[in-house]
């Protein structure tokens, strides 16, 4: 942490293992941070480190040494976590393998990512699929996530969807009420549209995010950058091949690069990103 007109660098956290993603948590004086695939916080001062996800096992959360873990529990290292603008609750995501379950994944397969929040003490799935992105909106208690590729189990899937194979597309989940309930922003049917890499605007109108064309032998393209406009109770649905090269996009990638990775600023004027070459 590096105090402002000072010129003072205090190193927080130390032993061995990588640690990175810092974010500070609103309205405490923590920080939380990814280390060796686990959610963690510190102390500014440096003292209390705490591993939050996944919950410690055999009384150690500094997470140098855990126990076996509970009966049908999923795990995975963790691949992005952040607090809510009010430093209440904590979304992360979760990559899951046959390596660290070895012995059941249930309705998931191998190389399946999961979206965990952080509910009165207790981490709860709320969606899972490939490629997933998450984005807390900038003043409140909604969490916008994306996914690819989400196989609906058998025993679940609808009638009107029993032809389809997996779903991509955009989440709207709301913690406001006493209990979670979520909307569809954006949905893409098969070997369409993916939506990545998600970023929303300041004043919670427009999301932007990478779209790429996922084609019928397993390759994906990336078509560019697009920005929807969520303020409206609409829905964006992509079902057949015109529909997903039809699909428009702000920044489109072509020969002098692949733009990635979109980022409002802060007053959301302006939209950053990488462009790939």
């Amino acid at each position: 942490v590096y105090l402002m007109g000072d010129g003072i660098a205090k190193q927080m956290t130390y032993g061995t293992g990588n640690k990175f993603s810092p974010t500070a948590v609103a309205g405490s004086q923590m920080v939380s941070f990814l280390s060796q695939g686990a959610v963690k916080t510190v102390l500014m001062n440096g003292e209390d480190v705490h591993q939050v996800m996944p919950p410690p096992h055999a009384g150690h959360d500094d997470g140098k040494e855990e126990g076996a873990p509970e009966a049908g529990e999923l795990r995975g290292p963790y691949l992005w976590a952040q607090y809510s603008p009010n430093g209440e609750l904590l979304a992360a995501i979760q990559s899951l393998s046959s390596e660290d379950n070895p012995h059941n994944l249930g309705i998931y397969s191998p190389g399946d990512q999961v979206l965990r929040v952080l509910l009165k003490g207790k981490s709860e799935i709320f969606d899972s699929g490939r490629e997933m992105s998450a984005h807390w909106e900038p003043k409140g208690k909604r969490l916008l996530c994306s996914f690819a590729e989400y196989h609906i189990p058998k025993d679940m899937k609808p009638k009107e969807l029993k032809d389809v194979e997996f779903l991509s597309g955009l989440k709207l989940w709301n913690f406001e009420g006493a209990k979670p309930d979520y909307k569809n922003i954006f949905v893409s049917v098969d070997y369409t549209l993916e939506p990545r890499n998600i970023s929303w605007s300041p004043d919670g109108n427009l999301v932007a995010m990478e779209i790429w064309y996922h084609k019928k032998g397993g390759d994906k393209v990336l078509k560019g950058i697009a920005v929807l406009d969520i303020s409206k109770d609409i829905s964006f649905s992509i079902k057949t091949e015109k529909e997903a090269l039809d699909f428009p996009t702000m920044l489109m990638a072509d020969k002098t690069g692949s733009p990635q990775r979109p980022v409002f600023s802060q007053d959301g004027s302006r939209l950053l990103y990488e462009m790939v070459k």
